[in-house]
């Protein structure tokens, strides 16, 4: 019985060392192969036809400064230059007037101004730790004001499948976003 064992054992000793020879020399071949493909010192036309093999199109420095630049950048960069134009403050009441007073009579009604106000929603965060769960992340929210109804959370990570998927880090929300804004918010990256 062990007569049959050392036998064993040698052959996969062998069989393995064979396979990792071979693995070496096939790769060695294929090295070998590859330098082969790639003069030692290319010249321009070699490159340039190493590189149509390839796929690629060689361009010069020399003709890349000669080309024009690209259209898109510079005309983006003629809009950032470019100062904001406004009307001035009293040519709205002025154009508003002269609207109304080129309309119908019968269709002349008052033109409001409606300056719309700026509202900034109040911003709210909160911090969910590692390892927190969907309960105790309900509770969070709960208590930061960014949520109303705890149950309705739950039972949305619950049913998406998402309670283990919350991503532990600081969210900052504004106003009182929608129960499944949230969920989204907190389980994707």
């Amino acid at each position: 019985m062990i007569r049959n064992k050392s036998f064993l054992s040698g052959l996969g000793i062998g069989i393995i060392a064979a396979t990792i020879m071979l693995q070496l020399v096939h790769s060695a071949q294929s090295i070998e192969q590859r330098t082969k493909e790639q003069p030692a010192e290319l010249t321009k036309e070699a490159l340039e036809q190493f590189a149509r093999k390839q796929g690629y199109k060689l361009v010069s420095a020399a003709d890349q400064a000669d080309t024009p630049a690209q259209p898109d950048a510079e005309k983006a960069a003629a809009v950032a230059k470019a100062p904001e134009v406004q009307p001035p403050k009293e040519a709205v009441p002025a154009a508003a007037a002269a609207a109304q007073e080129a309309l119908p009579p019968a269709a002349a009604a008052p033109v409001a101004q409606a300056e719309a106000p700026v509202v900034s929603l109040p911003k709210k965060s909160v911090t969910v730790p590692p390892g927190s769960t969907a309960a105790g992340t309900a509770a969070l929210l709960a208590n930061a004001g960014i949520i109303t109804d705890q149950q309705s959370f739950l039972n949305l990570i619950i049913q998406q499948q998402l309670n283990d998927k919350i991503i532990a880090t600081t969210y900052t929300f504004e106003g009182t976003p929608d129960v499944a804004e949230v969920v989204k918010r907190l389980t994707t990256r």
